[in-house]
Parts: C-alpha cells; sequence; structure tokens
C-alpha cells in the first residue's frame, strides 16, 4: 500500500490503484452479505411463520386428532430448533457485513472519501448534513432497536412462543 518515510505516508497511483480495487471489492462483498442477510432473515421468518400458522391450526383441530399433543410439542421443538439456527445463521451473515463494513472505512482513509464512516456516525445517532446543510438523523427507535438488536429480538419472540405451545400442551399452564 503507501510508502513510509520517517515522518509521513506517500501513496503512490500504484497504491491509491490497489486502494480503490480494494474498496469496490470490499463494497461488492458487503452488498452481498447484505443481500445474503436478508434473503434468510425472509427464508427463516417465513418457515417460522407458517409453522406456527400450522401449529395453532393444530391446537384449533386438537379435538379431532388423537395425536394433537404430539403433532404440536414435536412442531414446537422444530420451531426452537429452527430459531436457534435462524439466530445463528444472523449472527454469522451479520458478522460478515459488519467486517466489510470495517474494510470500507479502513480503505476510505487512504482514498480520501468518508461513505461508510459517515454511515457508521449516522447509525449511532449523530447528525449528517445532506447537500442542502440539513440534518440527517435516524428516528429514536432505529437507533435503539438497530437490526443487530431488531432481528434476535424477533428470534426470541419466536421462540417463546414455541415454548408456550409446548407448555400448553404439556399441561404446564
Amino acid at each position: 500500500m503507501a510508502k513510509t518515510t520517517s515522518n509521513q505516508t506517500i501513496n503512490t497511483a500504484d497504491d491509491l490503484d490497489d486502494d480503490r480495487y480494494a474498496y469496490e471489492r470490499a463494497l461488492s462483498l458487503m452488498i452481498h452479505h447484505t443481500a445474503l442477510l436478508w434473503q434468510t432473515f425472509g427464508s427463516f421468518l417465513l418457515t417460522e411463520t407458517v409453522l406456527i400458522g400450522f401449529l395453532g391450526a393444530a391446537i384449533i383441530d386438537k379435538k379431532v386428532s388423537q395425536n394433537g399433543n404430539l403433532i404440536i410439542i414435536s412442531g414446537s421443538v422444530i420451531g426452537l430448533i429452527i430459531s436457534l439456527l435462524w439466530y445463528s445463521t444472523f449472527r454469522h451473515n451479520s458478522g460478515f457485513y459488519e467486517l466489510r463494513w470495517a474494510q470500507l472505512r479502513r480503505i476510505e482513509s487512504n482514498l480520501n472519501i468518508n461513505l461508510a464512516r459517515e454511515g457508521s456516525r449516522f447509525s449511532s445517532g449523530d447528525g449528517i448534513p445532506d447537500e442542502n446543510n440539513k440534518i440527517l438523523r435516524l428516528p429514536l427507535i432505529a437507533q435503539a432497536l438497530p437490526p443487530r438488536r431488531a432481528v434476535p429480538l424477533l428470534i426470541v419472540l419466536f421462540a417463546i412462543v414455541f415454548v408456550l405451545f409446548i407448555v400448553t400442551q404439556l399441561g404446564w399452564i
């Protein structure tokens, strides 16, 4: 990358080209990981929602079926396992997203741009001026519950529903 003398760093044209390529690659990978993160989220959300709907219908129809409790308890255990897999997958994919964000911020200083660094500041609640010097801020709810907190909370809520299904079918409530 940059060559260092005793007191300063000198960026050559080749260094800047390398940094631009690294930046474009990191940006491309971040876009990929973002898409993967939300596609995976949608898949797990759909799976868990359909399973809860099926189990809810089984609870309503339990009087008709002889194996109602077994179906509901088994389905709920499967739902809990899926919740664990969902959480693990979310943490994995969001970890790669955060890695790409960090790479972008690191490379930006060499390229004298601030896109990722401003995005990080914006995410933490700092105001960022737009082209008309209007200050843009994330709403407080978005600052308090960013996806890295909201998605695990949603997963826990699904897990609680499955636990409640199990507990009620075992007669503990």
